[in-house]
Parts: C-alpha cells; sequence; structure tokens
C-alpha cells in the first residue's frame, strides 16, 4: 500500500482527540438544523471526524482571503440530510469550513452539519484527505 493510501486508512480510524457532539436524539438534532442553517441545507451526522488540513502557508493564505478555514468533516453515518443527496447511512467529506469548528456544528459554504455522539478531530495532509471518496462535495 502506498504511503499515502497508509495515511488514508489511518486518517479513517476513529481514535483521534475525543470531542462530544449534539447529545440529543435525532429529532432533536434535525430541529437544531432546521433552527440554525438559516434556510439553508443541513445535514445530521454521526462517527464524524474533523480533519485539520496541513497546507502550506500560501495556501492557508488564500483560503482565508476567501473565507475558508482548512477543516473539512468526514462522517460515516449520515442521519439525514436536507436536500436527498445522501442517503441514510451514507458518508460524506466535505469541502473546507467556513469557520473554525465549534461545538457540535460544522459548516462549509452551503451546508450545516449537525455532529451527533461522539467524535473525533486529527490532523492530517492534504494529499491523505483528498483520496477519501465523496459522494458529493458539500
Amino acid at each position: 500500500m502506498s504511503d499515502i493510501l497508509g495515511q488514508a486508512v489511518e486518517l479513517l480510524r476513529l481514535d483521534g482527540e475525543r470531542i462530544s457532539g449534539f447529545s440529543g436524539d435525532e429529532a432533536q438534532a434535525e430541529a437544531e438544523a432546521i433552527l440554525t442553517c438559516l434556510g439553508g441545507q443541513y445535514c445530521v451526522v454521526r462517527d464524524w471526524i474533523i480533519i485539520d488540513v496541513e497546507v502550506p502557508t500560501d495556501y492557508r493564505i488564500t483560503l482565508t482571503e476567501e473565507g475558508l478555514e482548512p477543516n473539512v468533516l468526514y462522517a460515516g453515518n449520515v442521519v439525514v440530510h436536507s436536500g436527498g443527496t445522501w442517503g441514510q447511512g451514507g458518508f460524506v467529506r466535505t469541502t473546507f469550513s467556513t469557520s473554525m469548528p465549534q461545538g457540535h456544528m460544522f459548516r462549509t459554504r452551503d451546508m450545516t452539519f449537525v455532529l451527533m455522539g461522539q467524535g473525533c478531530r486529527k490532523t492530517a495532509s492534504l494529499e491523505a484527505v483528498m483520496t477519501i471518496a465523496n459522494r458529493r462535495l458539500a
């Protein structure tokens, strides 16, 4: 297995810094999403990893100028997606976040994610993150 694929496999293990997400049930999580997404799309997920992406300084500056942070979300279990793109039980890897992840919320340009239950936070190279397949970028 190539080094980069090995890094990706390691990345998907839920063994990083443990973080508590939303502690209510699925209906409460969806209500929270509706109230905070301000009319945009939302997705409630479990088995999640916030990934702090290692990027070169010049790329970090570009991201900042575009209103983005070098963080992505991988979730192995979609509970509900308001747009129906991701089916229940599916997975998602997002694009970069629009703000530093806080509490049980993760935001991209067009999606608000509610992070249910326990998850974790890890750091990884951009190359490793990009090897993770996605069904549709958020």
